[in-house]
This record gives C-alpha cells, structure tokens and sequence, in this order.
C-alpha cells in the first residue's frame, strides 16, 4: 500500500514538473491569444499550479488482510470445487464409457469408429483420474 502512494506521489511531481509554460499574446486583430510557445510581444504567465495532494483512501477499498489459517482455508475451498467438478465429469466419463460399450453388439464386428469413441473416452477417463488424483494430493499436501 505504501509503496503505491509513493508511486502515486512520484507520479503527481512528475506530472506537475512537466507543465508547459503558457505565454500571452495579441493577434493582428487584438484579440487575446494564449499560447504554449512564444511570439512576438508575447508575454509569459505565471500560472501557479496546486499543490499535489496524495488522493484521501475510499472506505472499503483496502483488501483485508487475511489470516495464513484463513488462506489455507480459501485454497482448500477452491481446492476441493475443483475436485467436486474433476470428480463429476469423471463419473460422467465412466457413465459415457458403459454406454458406449453396451450399444457394441457381441455378435456383430466392431467398427472403426465404436472402437475409435471407445478409446476417445478411455483416455478422458485417464486424465480425469489423474486430475482427481493429484487434487486429493494438493488438498492432503495443506497444513
């Protein structure tokens, strides 16, 4: 948090050390003219700017500071939606798979195509295994 108002602050002087000069001027018809760069008979205004003024904090909207027990607390959570999801297609998988192997009739030859599907959802249910696997490793790996 500190070190965003200092940056905040660096920001501001640099802002306000950069500011253009301003000159002051007639045109040939005698109307007021204010310009970034001088002419003839110009004459540079002294324009004074405000002083820079670090913004007041909005109520609120400082992130709390959490607990390590609380932190652990929100991985796990997070931990254990992501096994109820990888948990979830993985039985859906398995469900797939059963039918697909019930609709293979034992006296008519496999095609190409019911063994190509069959072997599509075998490998799907390999990586949701592995996924269900190594979440249940990272939630046990928790203190």
């Amino acid at each position: 948090m500190m070190n965003r108002l200092i940056l905040l602050l660096i920001l501001c002087a640099t802002i306000a050390s950069s500011h253009a000069d301003v000159y002051k001027s007639k045109d040939p018809a005698g109307k007021t003219v204010f310009s970034d760069s001088p002419s003839t008979g110009a004459t540079k205004l002294d324009i004074p700017l405000p002083p820079a003024k670090a913004p007041e904090p909005v109520e609120g909207s400082a992130a709390p500071e959490i607990s390590e027990k609380d932190a652990v607390d929100e991985k796990r959570k997070t931990l254990q939606g992501a096994l109820d999801a990888a948990t979830g297609k993985l039985d859906a998988a398995k469900i797939e798979l059963k039918r697909a192997q019930d609709s293979i009739s034992g006296t008519e030859r496999n095609n190409q195509d019911d063994i190509d599907r069959t072997a599509a959802i075998e490998e799907e249910i390999a990586r949701q295994e592995k996924a269900v696997e190594d979440l249940r490793k990272s939630i046990s790996d928790l203190k």
